[in-house]
């Protein structure tokens, strides 16, 4: 997240490739003009947008507004080394997420079998076939743009065929994966505890699960602590694993408000 003062006013904005989305929705236009052309003239993008509603959907699309210099909404970002193409109007993507998607990438070990269940464009599956050594990795996402784009990103990092991309709804996908996979990838809050079982069901008789979640807290101590409670007692639930869980913080959405990972690793009892 960048940030710049307007007249004493603080102006928050992520830059994705050379595009920029200003998050503060509260403003007019005239204002947004001289802001979008104020972050133009600093050299942080060519391109201004203003996010004027949440993601929205099971397709995670962004509503955005044009404010100031080209008017397009693809670009190429680069993070960790390694190229995205994006559509800020047709995919999800934050450039917030840079260090989960290499931190994945790293921990991921030769010869696993991955399920990247909400790929958007790509990222995380990017990230672990060019930092690991993965046998294969299914992205799969609804948004039948995004996957297109998971496979041209695939082809211009040079991580075909171990990337494979599948449009479709992971969770009927799932079923046809029982017992497959040593990691499964759960980036997408919305769906995380509904398709719970469907990613456990997916891994092998053991492996890990990364779920990525919404939680809200006084301190962030406190979303951590929400995430663990809810998925121990989920897996509790389910009783039919042993298991170990750990969560940590990967940025704020608003106010008392933080994206939580919360990492699992599942032996299933046979």
């Amino acid at each position: 997240m960048h940030s710049i003062l307007y007249k004493g006013m603080k102006v928050k904005f992520d830059v994705i490739g050379d595009l920029a989305i200003i998050k503060n929705r509260d403003l007019n236009d005239d204002i947004l003009y001289e802001i979008g052309n104020l972050i133009i003239n600093l050299n942080y993008a060519s391109s201004v947008y203003l996010q004027i509603g949440p993601h929205s959907g099971l397709e995670r699309k962004r509503a955005v507004k044009w404010i100031a210099g080209e008017k397009r909404t693809v670009t190429f970002h680069k993070e960790n080394n390694y190229i995205l193409k994006i559509d800020i109007d047709k995919v999800f993507f934050t450039p917030r997420l840079h260090s989960e998607h290499l931190r994945i990438g790293k921990i991921v070990k030769p010869g696993e079998y991955v399920f990247n269940m909400f790929s958007g464009v790509g990222a995380f599956s990017i990230s672990i076939a060019r930092y690991s050594k993965p046998e294969l990795i299914i992205s799969t996402d609804i948004n039948e743009y995004a996957t297109k784009l998971t496979l041209e990103n695939a082809r211009i990092n040079n991580v075909l065929p171990v990337v494979e991309v599948i449009r479709a709804d992971a969770g009927f996908l799932s079923e046809s994966f029982n017992n497959t996979f040593d990691r499964v990838l759960m980036p997408l809050p919305l769906l995380a505890k509904e398709y719970f079982i469907q990613a456990v069901k997916a891994l092998k008789n053991e492996g890990w699960i990364h779920v990525y979640d919404m939680y809200r807290g006084r301190k962030k101590r406190d979303a951590v602590e929400s995430a663990i409670t809810d998925y121990r007692n989920l897996l509790k639930k389910l009783n039919l694993f042993d298991y170990y869980i750990n969560a940590h913080p990967v940025g704020s959405i608003a106010p008392r408000s933080y994206r939580i990972v919360i990492d699992i690793f599942i032996k299933k009892r046979i």
